[in-house]
């Protein structure tokens, strides 16, 4: 995180600070998220001098990018969550739109009214023209979000429970396609009222942002 990236929080945390609970629980808080197969937990880190050859005894099997994985998209808010949907390859714009988009959020607009916020954050495919002109089109809001802000982002503690869920199921994938059943077995079966709590955090992660004068926060 650059100074410009502190900078740039700094000022969304106190143009939000004022955000009553009620506004963002109209927030539909987005992102992806990549799940491994076989997660690497057992990370080790080694010293050596420059010429020393690289001791068996320090190194761990492991599988090539954890034994595959797949990415995940998926949307909380108060009350209610979207489905888990699977993105195959690479992410497009108009993978984007028509997978995600068109049948995911605009209901929620359409259900939700013109209270209805969406956030993603900043990748290109976001950010695209094509992106752009679909939300435009279909009169959804759009929250400003600040780059190198995870922390900020609610779903990100909801990702972490269900890879959690994942590791814990009573029969522990196998294959991807195991992978994708217990994920959204596992994303289904998420306390509502956890994903509520996680929502209900957002006051507080922006006054802890403003605290931190955009730096990193305890989220």
């Amino acid at each position: 995180m650059t100074p410009l990236h502190r900078g740039v929080r700094n000022r969304w945390a106190r143009e939000h600070s004022a955000w009553t609970l009620e506004q963002w629980r109209q927030v539909l808080f987005c992102d992806e998220c990549r799940i491994c197969l076989v997660p690497d937990n057992h990370r080790r880190r080694v010293w050596r001098e420059p010429g020393n050859i690289a001791r068996l005894c320090h190194s761990i099997q492991r599988f090539q990018q954890g034994g595959g994985s797949l990415m995940f998209w998926a949307g909380i808010m108060y009350g209610r969550r979207t489905p888990l949907i699977t993105i195959h390859g690479n992410l497009t714009s108009v993978q984007y739109r028509d997978r995600i988009l068109e049948p995911t959020v605009r209901p929620y607009r359409q259900y939700l009214g013109d209270n209805f916020i969406f956030q993603d954050d900043n990748p290109r495919v976001h950010r695209s023209r094509l992106v752009n002109t679909f939300l435009q089109a279909e009169e959804i809001n759009r929250i400003d979000w600040p780059s190198r802000s995870p922390d900020m982002n609610p779903i990100e503690h909801a990702w972490d429970q269900l890879k959690h869920a994942v590791r814990k199921h009573r029969n522990p994938p196998q294959t991807l396609d195991d992978l994708r059943r217990v994920a959204i077995e596992e994303w289904d079966r998420l306390e509502q009222n956890r994903l509520n709590d996680l929502v209900d955090s957002m006051p507080r992660r922006v006054r802890a942002c403003a605290n931190a004068r955009g730096g990193v926060t305890k989220y």
